[in-house]
Formats: C-alpha cells, structure tokens, sequence
C-alpha cells in the first residue's frame, strides 16, 4: 500500500494559513492591517474560519488568539459558531477576553443562538476567580449588552438585581440595559474600589458584593 500524502489543494491551504500567522504575526490588529492582510494573503477571507476551527481543534490557542483577532474585523460567516463553544467550554489557556469581545462584536441574537448561553456560562463559572477588576465579567457583560435579544436582556438583568454579585458587575449589567437610574444605583458607590467576591460568603460587604478588598484587547490569561 501506498505512503498516504496530502492533496495539492491541502498542501496549498496550508501554506496559505501558514502565510496568514505569519502576516498576523504579533501585536495589534487593527482595521487598516487587517485589510492589508487580506489584500497580501485573499484567500483569508474565505478560508479563516475553517483554519480557525482546526486551530482549536489541535489545540494551538496562540493560532486561535492571531485568527481570532483578524476574523473580528475580516466577519467572516460562521465566526460566531466556531467562537461560542471556545468560550462556553472556558478552560483553554487563551485570551478569553478577547474572545468575548469577538464574539459580542460578530455574534447575532436571531443568527447565532449559541453565543449568549456561551457567554453566560463562561462568565458564571469564572466569575468568582475574576480578577480584582472584574474585567472578563465585564467583557462578558458588554458583549451581552452588544448582541442584544431577549436571553442577553434576561441574562443582564439577574445579575443586575442580584444583591450577591459584585457591585460593579451588577453595575455595568444595569448600564448596558440603561437601568441603573430605574434600580436607584449610584455610581461612585457601585463602583469603588474593588471588592473581591467570594460565593457563598457571609461577611460584611460593600454595595451588592461580599467583601474582601483587594485594593484594549489585553494578553492571554
């Protein structure tokens, strides 16, 4: 039996893929590089999405994090699809808020189904070990407030007018609904200095979280 070898057409999309990471290369991508990416490399436009999801498949979050970055400003269809179920599993080691963010900015609620329930899981089951500033909530939260629809709306206001969440959580969740006044919050109250969460905890805490003070797209977590 013959040794197994890839077609040309594999060979060549791989080196069309390979040609991208290296256009993408490190550092921010902005609207103006993405498009001189895609004028130096077309085949981007049609074929990230299939380079994203064999990104993830194998593992290569660094990949996953460079495409990623691209496609947000690329849209190409399915991008939302191959996203939402990076974020709703939570555990890679990659850059979840950027992420989120992509997702939030592509994802549509009648579209893309999926999105809004990835969102909320990623946010709930990571939301006790958040950093001191809450900032995957909050991306989590705004990306919500961005894709809109019934379940985002829902999902905003339980954390909202749940006395349990952080404060400025429940802040910004009231903000992007633009209920804050309706729920009489204050703003230098809801969102001092910031209060570690614990869930479950019973002691003393600022405005709406449990205490224990700790006193643009970022790097991987």
């Amino acid at each position: 039996m013959g040794e197994f070898t890839s077609s040309p057409a594999d060979d060549a999309d791989g080196i069309a893929a390979h040609r991208v990471k290296e256009l993408v290369g490190t550092g921010y991508i902005s609207a103006e590089r993405a498009q001189a990416i895609v004028a130096a490399a077309p085949e981007a436009r049609d074929r990230i999405v299939e380079w994203l999801r064999s990104a993830a498949a194998s593992g290569d979050w660094r990949t996953v994090e460079k495409l990623a970055n691209l496609a947000a400003h690329t849209r190409p269809e399915g991008l939302a699809a191959v996203l939402a179920p990076i974020v709703a599993d939570g555990t890679a080691p990659t850059n979840y808020e950027d992420l989120v963010e992509i997702l939030g900015e592509v994802a549509d609620h009648e579209r893309d189904p999926e999105a809004v329930p990835a969102i909320v899981r990623l946010m709930t089951a990571r939301m006790p070990t958040d950093g001191q500033a809450y900032a995957l909530s909050l991306k989590a939260l705004q990306a919500l407030g961005t894709i809109g629809g019934a379940e985002a709306e829902q999902a905003l206001r339980a954390i909202a007018e749940d006395d349990d969440h952080p404060s400025q959580v429940r802040w910004e969740a009231a903000v992007e609904l633009g209920i804050e006044d309706d729920l009489g919050f204050d703003e230098d109250e809801m969102t001092g200095p910031p209060v570690r969460w614990h869930e479950g905890d019973t002691g003393e805490a600022g405005p709406g979280g449990h205490a224990e003070a700790d006193g643009d797209r970022s790097d991987p977590t």
